[in-house]
């Protein structure tokens, strides 16, 4: 298997400037790049000429391209204008990495309740639920997969779309789907997952949050995944937290999460791009970094 670090460009605690935050990295000899969603709107033909234009190999996620006005991505949203703006983001996504060559898109399924961007960028919910788990993941299977045949297949050349394991609340509440293996093995058991090119975003940050709060093995869900599903895990996301609060942290010498990837790489025969995505470094601990985990990768 051959293995590459990428890093996210929400790891940088600088400038939000997409162009300027690339130019940083390239300097720095980071040619693996993530694009994430954390930074200011920048037009689609704008970013179609950086990524032609610069000599690095890219990755898309979740809330990228950055819309002009905020919304939450959440596909399963009862709020017809949020929803229309989330499958237009996604849309827009896939677009731009056939377009410009990118292997791979990965987005947070759907939310239970609606919720408002804080002013710390984390999510406040609505304190009434649109959906129970299980309504909540029968209408993303509905929605996703009419969503996929009618506007993704078509443009759909080369990119693999992915769905990223969420997690529960600090509190216990549970406001996202896609959280445990039920709950993936669901979606990613339906025929027209495993016929088409959607692939599993592994979060090893979000599984921590999720084991514990769900009182679940964390290394046992990876075998049981590996053993239905290695084949279609082609990024995993590595960050470090508390196993509560999803904070994104510089990743510990001693984390879980580095012996989660050395279990994986044994197991993983495929390609698979794993991602640092932690936030508010600076540049020396973002290279520092990257020359520790490339060691283990």
């Amino acid at each position: 298997m051959t293995n590459k670090l990428f890093i996210s460009t929400s790891c940088y605690n600088g400038t939000q400037k997409l162009f300027d935050i690339i130019k940083i990295f390239l300097e720095h000899k980071i040619f693996n790049i993530e694009l994430s969603g954390k930074h200011d709107f920048l037009e689609y033909s704008k970013i179609k000429k950086i990524i032609k234009n610069e000599k690095a190999k890219f990755l898309l996620h979740n809330y990228f391209p950055v819309p002009e006005k905020p919304i939450v991505l959440n596909l399963i949203s009862k709020n017809k204008k949020n929803t229309i703006g989330t499958k237009k983001i996604i849309y827009n996504a896939m677009k731009l990495a056939n377009e410009t060559d990118i292997d791979v898109y990965g987005f947070h399924p759907g939310y239970l309740s609606e919720t408002k961007i804080k002013a710390n960028g984390h999510f406040e919910f609505s304190k009434k639920k649109n959906y129970s788990s299980n309504q909540g993941l029968k209408e993303f299977k509905k929605i996703f997969e009419n969503f996929y045949k009618k506007k993704i297949k078509s443009l759909n050349k080369k990119t693999w779309i992915g769905l990223e394991n969420l997690f529960p609340e600090p509190t216990g509440q549970i406001n996202s789907i896609f959280c445990d293996f039920e709950e993936i093995d669901y979606i990613l058991g339906q025929k027209f997952i495993n016929e088409n090119k959607v692939f599993f975003l592994l979060d090893l940050g979000h599984l921590g949050i999720s084991a514990n709060l769900l009182k679940f093995d964390r290394f046992k869900f990876l075998e049981k995944i590996l053993k239905k599903y290695s084949h279609k895990i082609i990024e995993i996301h590595i960050s470090e937290n508390d196993d509560i609060f999803d904070s994104h942290s510089r990743i510990s010498r001693t984390s879980w999460q580095l012996d989660a990837v050395k279990f994986l790489k044994k197991k993983i025969k495929n390609k698979v791009y794993f991602t640092y995505e932690s936030r508010e470094l600076n540049i020396e601990e973002i290279i520092e970094d990257k020359i520790f985990l490339e060691k283990i990768i």
